[in-house]
């Protein structure tokens, strides 16, 4: 393939030689045309106007055998080409627009980390980089849930209200309790009223058609007031247990991060090669032809705002226990967070085509690498808020405005 490459390269610039030198030599005969006309003009003034006439009359044949000339050439060189082309074809140049959506986020990463190196050594040490992957990690799971939501056409509001209830769920309700049975009662308590509280969302929206938006802010406002009737408005510390296995390491890698891998892994597993996950895939795309198959788009509609309850709650498990004693508004930054891990993966808001959960979770490590950039530049949490609020306003803006400029 290299050799029929280099042959088809030769080809066309031995084809592009002759053209420069077909045209040079058309420049070159008009120019001594235009100076045997001027000296026949010169002699016909002697010798009659006769003279003229021929001189001009020669000129046009001339130039029409030469145009004529001209244009068989250009169509044998075509030709060549058209005859070689098929043999040996041009390898396709990159297109960047192509690109999977993970490597566009790594490679979107990957920058921010080499700048964040260059402003701010610090943040690119090992020690600064494991400090930082369990935050990443927690972030992920909650983005992993939000993900699914918008890949649905949704969008989830209630994440920071089902992390806040479900991390006083496993902290306050075992009240410091050492038997592993009553801890992981509690546990599993919590997973169940994660995923109950996004079936209920999911039933309202569905069923009763009210819009997402709205129906995930009430629900993420009753959650808060339930969160503070059970807290009473106290932080409570964690059980050992949890506190033990979330802050631990395995193979020099936190706990919590390997919990996230496990979560990614499944979560891409079923989307990709199961075939709930490519109905759930064609529910997104194409409701449409998902009806018309006989795919029931209430049923995983339903399903897909209690998995992503269920993920909040892992997430919210995860949190719990790396910070020993979450406070009562524990869930309140993952509410943009979520979001705006997904919309730096490059996944449409309007999930009108197939996303990318790798590239999710790699966006949440984008945004957290960001936090700490942030921080270590010098400027508050608010910077990191502005930075989440303006990726959403950008996530849900750029699309509408290049729409608009390409039917403009």
């Amino acid at each position: 393939m290299a050799d029929g490459h280099t042959l088809r390269l030769r080809v066309s610039r031995l084809c592009n030689d002759i053209r420069q030198d077909w045209t040079e030599l058309r420049h070159k005969a008009k120019r001594l045309a235009n100076n045997l006309a001027e000296l026949m003009h010169a002699l016909a003034a002697v010798v009659g106007s006769d003279l003229a006439e021929l001189t001009e009359s020669a000129k046009e044949s001339a130039k029409t055998r030469l145009d004529d000339g001209s244009a068989q050439l250009l169509r044998a060189m075509r030709t060549l080409q058209a005859d070689v082309a098929p043999l040996f074809p041009m390898p396709r140049s990159l297109d960047l627009t192509e690109l999977p959506l993970a490597l566009k986020a790594f490679v979107a990463t990957a920058v921010l980390v080499v700048i964040g190196g260059i402003a701010a050594p610090s943040t690119v040490t090992s020690a600064a980089i494991l400090s930082t992957l369990p935050y990443f990690a927690i972030l992920a799971v909650a983005a992993i849930g939000q993900h699914l939501v918008i890949q649905q056409r949704g969008l989830d509001l209630s994440t920071a209200g089902i992390m806040s209830f479900c991390a006083v769920v496993v902290t306050k309700l075992p009240d410091g309790s050492t038997n592993p049975g009553v801890v992981l009662f509690y546990v599993a308590a919590g997973l169940a009223v994660g995923a109950g509280i996004g079936a209920a969302t999911g039933l309202i929206v569905t069923l009763l058609e009210v819009p997402p938006l709205v129906t995930t802010i009430g629900i993420n406002a009753i959650l808060f007031g339930l969160t503070y009737f059970v807290s009473t408005g106290a932080s409570v510390q964690s059980p050992p247990m949890m506190v033990e296995f979330f802050v631990s390491r395995f193979l020099y890698l936190p706990t919590i991060v390997w919990v996230m891998l496990l979560v990614a892994g499944v979560t891409v597993f079923v989307l990709t090669f199961t075939t709930t996950g490519r109905r759930f895939i064609a529910v997104s795309v194409n409701p449409a032809a998902a009806h018309a198959v006989g795919i029931p788009l209430e049923t995983y509609s339903v399903a897909t705002y209690a998995l992503a309850g269920f993920m909040y709650a892992v997430a919210a498990i995860m949190l719990s226990g790396y910070l020993v004693s979450p406070t009562v508004l524990c869930g309140l930054p993952y509410l943009l967070g979520s979001i705006a891990a997904v919309v730096v993966g490059g996944n449409s808001l309007g999930g009108l085509s197939k996303g990318s959960v790798v590239a999710t979770v790699i966006g949440a490590f984008f945004l957290t690498y960001l936090a700490q950039l942030v921080t270590a530049l010098g400027f508050g949490g608010s910077a990191e808020d502005l930075a989440d609020a303006i990726i959403v306003l950008g996530g849900v803006a750029l699309p509408e405005v290049t729409r608009r400029l390409r039917y403009a």
